[in-house]
């Protein structure tokens, strides 16, 4: 299982910008809700309204992944696994958000 300490601790260089983790949550479930749910998010955590920790249990991920807000004002996206970086998303902008995350972690191509 992975510990949770060990992705805080790194945390902090990750982070650029104050958002608020809430709007952020708001965006990621429209237009359509179904698509965030489908990810198996068990906790939401703020980090210091630096950033989103997501714990997912997505069909291509199972672990956190943290959305934070560089100082481009893009987002970031960090996908961890025992407590490193597996892969990253950057640059994205505020409506390329959800879609990202789900073709990464959850999107299967036969979908119908």
């Amino acid at each position: 299982m992975t510990n949770i300490n060990k992705i805080f601790d790194k945390m902090e260089s990750l982070t650029c910008r104050e958002f608020d983790p809430q709007e952020t949550l708001i965006l990621l479930h429209h237009p359509n809700a179904n698509v965030f749910y489908s990810w198996g998010v068990s906790e939401k955590i703020n980090f210091n309204n630096k950033g989103l920790i997501l714990k997912c249990n997505a069909h291509h991920f199972k672990s956190y992944l943290g959305i934070f807000l560089s100082f481009k004002d893009l987002f970031d996206v960090h996908l961890f696994e025992d407590g490193k970086i597996i892969d990253s998303i950057t640059d994205l902008y505020f409506d390329q958000l959800r879609d990202a995350i789900d073709k990464r972690i959850e999107y299967i191509k036969d979908y119908k």
